[in-house]
């Protein structure tokens, strides 16, 4: 599968609201480092551990976010990984990038936001 396609497809997932197929792309032990976590999660300090933790967060954030629609703008391929870059449903500029481990699942997830200049 290409860098485009994989991100065509995790979007795909996002916009269906299909956290079980969003899941399968990641490993057990992931480690998750967003802004967002931090304020979903506070306790949390912007970084979530572990796949069962994933789904709590992903969770609880879907469900503050009825509307959630993201928009692709951009692919771009790493070593070992994709740096996905969306629009979500503010029209906020957000990238994603996800690193491989060695089975093909996502082992770390780095998650920025577009800061105003």
């Amino acid at each position: 599968m290409t860098p485009h396609q994989y991100a065509t497809e995790w979007v795909a997932a996002w916009n269906a609201r299909d956290l079980d197929t969003i899941l399968t792309h990641y490993a057990d032990d992931v480690v998750l480092r967003s802004p967002t976590a931090a304020a979903v999660v506070p306790d949390s300090g912007g970084v979530i551990v572990g796949i069962a933790a994933l789904r709590a967060y992903w969770t609880t954030a879907l469900a503050r976010v009825p509307d959630l629609h993201f928009e692709l703008d951009g692919v771009f391929a790493s070593v070992d990984g994709v740096t996905i870059l969306y629009r979500n449903e503010r029209g906020q500029q957000v990238t994603e990038t996800l690193r491989f481990g060695r089975d093909g699942r996502v082992d770390e997830v780095l998650i920025g936001h577009r800061v105003p200049t």
